[in-house]
């Protein structure tokens, strides 16, 4: 599969895979050491249907019959005919010398029937119509290429129906995946895949299989020849191919979601989403294609207190910057431009505008890339976006509890059980519950705190939950028999109030990490989704405070004891060249309340400041005004 993308990249390909990096032992050329060194180069996969069946790599294909190689073999196996034909080859690698029936010699070789390479020829038969299928009327064989197209010949083939069905077998050993992975933001490549297709997929050592979400997850490495990665940053050197069993014909969500995430097109909304490679479907199950990640944000919490101070700038810096890109990334999930759609069963995969929602945003669903691309340090993903439910604009206000496909139930927000219907703002409660953990351990430096705070609320009743049900209050749902009566309603838990207050007031919080606390209590885990903030309102208020830190380095890691006032967030209209001479005037501005650092402290946040970039400043000042001017408000210290 793949062939013509295989054709087309064949220089790249062979640039890419060494293919000429180890050159086949000096040996006489025969159809017994030929066969021999084919068998020996056949790899066995990590993944594998039912059969563990192997696959000779395509690298290794073009090393072992080279040009000379098969004009040699040819010449042995058909002598009258190579008198005839100076380039005998030729309809085995064509004029140009790309090759166009290398798998099918090299499927005959390993059969010991490489006489049958006349009837391919005859027939007009290429690699690029592999695998091909078999069925027999009568006495008849009849052929079908890859699309299932009736290969059609006045030529009439040679071989019995048990040699043409030992040829389909063996067929797939050279035909694995071909992938091609490419960088241009809105498409990737989806195969719909036989039973017995291998996959050119090789296991780590030890194996490392890990279950989770709708699937399992194995750790491979793609063969260097099977792996067509044109792309500015650098090849993964591990994937992750999760396998989600599904016997229904339909495609499952987890497929269609990681799929939809490819309309969104604006580069930085996908920035901090899991990165799809490209899926395929076989038999009962599909597959997703990943960058292997490191771990999870429950891992990255272990190490942070040995790497993040709140009170180091560019350590808040790298703090903001990921929770603003988890945001900026569920926003675009939530609001995506509409595109084409496409069902062809080998091609790009494209969606119609929809409006998604995660559905289980917890820590364990937050992945951690150590170094990701090479220049982005403890990078961090949403993932498993298994449960993503999308909806037309018309529908995307609210759904039945029922539909959601799973959730964790410590994360889930208070209208599953209020209302039984959930709607957009659902997952700003899941992501409001990580944003204050992730905050919890980078402020309090102990990444055992989340587990105190667990206990406190498995104290107060209902297990971990975040929040708690009371009796009384009305709740009005129009669309509900009951409105307007008396019934249960939902209340943050008090341990969770007091956890917010605690943090507020601890002594490392800067005026940032204050901010950046209450917009969590007061925007994000607030009980009731009507008075929730939406996706757009938590971005545009976490622009802000980032915008703060970037302009004022006192913003955003002072200590509490540095502060005077709560009227601290900067207007952002201010321009860079001004914030940096305020940060020059701190000693000579006795006007502020501000204890000037130290001379080198105050080098050191003066140099760190400008590492930053006018024109990324500029531009995240522009997004956050067109996000403002939508939401009706103004750019100041006011919003």
């Amino acid at each position: 599969m793949g062939h013509k993308s295989w054709i087309e990249s064949l220089e790249e390909i062979q640039a890419s895979a060494d293919v000429s990096e180890t050159p086949p032992k000096t040996t006489k050329v025969n159809l017994s050491s030929i066969r021999k060194q084919l068998v020996e180069a056949c790899l066995i996969p990590a993944i594998h249907y039912k059969r563990k069946e192997s696959f000779l790599p395509f690298g290794q294909l073009l090393r072992i019959l080279s040009p000379e190689t098969v004009e040699e073999l040819l010449r042995q196996r058909f002598p009258k005919e190579a008198m005839e034909k100076k380039k005998f080859a030729c309809p085995v690698y064509g004029e140009n010398g790309e090759p166009k029936r290398l798998k099918i010699m090299a499927t005959l070789i390993l059969m010991g029937h490489l006489e049958f390479l006349r009837d391919f020829i005859h027939a007009d038969v290429e690699d690029s119509q592999l695998p091909l299928t078999l069925e027999e009327k009568g006495r008849k064989l009849i052929l079908f290429d890859l699309n299932h197209k009736r290969l059609r010949s006045r030529h009439r083939w040679r071989w019995e129906y048990s040699q043409a069905g030992f040829f389909m077998v063996k067929q797939m050993q050279v035909c694995s995946l071909f992938c091609t992975v490419k960088e241009d933001g809105r498409f990737m490549n989806h195969f719909r895949l036989p039973g017995d297709f291998i996959l050119p997929f090789l296991g780590c050592d030890p194996p490392v299989v890990l279950s989770g979400g709708s699937g399992k997850v194995t750790k491979v490495k793609i063969e260097p020849s099977h792996l067509w990665y044109k792309n500015t940053s650098p090849k993964p050197e591990y994937f992750s191919v999760k396998t989600i069993l599904h016997d229904l014909p339909e495609h499952p969500r987890e497929a269609d979601a990681l799929s939809r995430r490819l309309a969104i097109r604006n580069a930085e909304d996908r920035e901090h989403l899991h990165r799809v490679l490209f899926s395929f479907r076989r038999v009962d199950c599909y597959c997703l294609v990943f960058e292997w990640a490191d771990g999870d944000l429950t891992q990255l919490w272990q190490e942070m207190p040995n790497s993040y101070q709140p009170h180091v700038y560019e350590h808040v810096g790298w703090f903001f910057r990921q929770c603003v890109g988890i945001m900026r990334s569920l926003h675009g999930l939530q609001n995506h431009a509409p595109s084409s759609s496409s069902r062809d069963g080998l091609g790009r995969v494209i969606y119609e505008a929809c409006h998604g929602r995660h559905s289980d945003i917890k820590p364990e669903n937050i992945l951690w890339f150590k170094n990701y691309q090479d220049n982005k340090k403890d990078h961090l993903v949403i993932a498993d976006l298994g449960l993503t439910q999308f909806n037309t604009t018309k529908s995307k206000s609210q759904v039945a509890w029922a539909d959601v496909g799973g959730y964790t139930e410590a994360y889930k927000a208070p209208e599953s059980d209020v209302k039984a219907k959930v709607g957009g703002k659902y997952d700003i409660w899941g992501i409001g519950c990580v944003f204050l953990l992730h905050a919890s351990v980078f402020l309090l430096g102990d990444a055992k705190c989340t587990k105190r705070f667990s206990k406190r609320r498995v104290k107060e009743g209902r297990g971990e939950i975040f929040y708690k049900m009371v009796s009384g209050g009305n709740h009005s749902d129009a669309g509900s028999p009951t409105a307007k009566q008396t019934q249960s309603r939902a209340e943050v838990k008090n341990t969770v109030k007091k956890w917010i207050v605690e943090l507020r007031a601890h002594e490392l919080c800067s005026a940032a990490m204050r901010d950046f606390i209450e917009l969590i209590g007061k925007g994000m885990l607030v009980a009731d989704d009507s008075d929730r903030n939406d996706a757009e309102k938590v971005l545009g208020r976490l622009l802000q405070i980032q915008l703060g830190c970037e302009r004022s380095p006192a913003y955003a890691c002072s200590p509490r004891n540095m502060l005077v006032d709560d009227h601290h967030l900067p207007d952002v209209t201010e321009s860079l060249p001004q914030d940096l001479a305020g940060i020059s005037a701190w000693q000579r501005n006795s006007d502020t309340g501000i204890t000037a650092p130290s001379g080198e402290a105050q080098e050191n946040i003066i140099r760190d400041f400008r590492k930053h970039h006018q024109r990324a400043y500029r531009q995240k000042r522009s997004e956050l005004r067109q996000i403002t001017q939508r939401l009706g408000y103004e750019t100041d210290e006011s919003c």
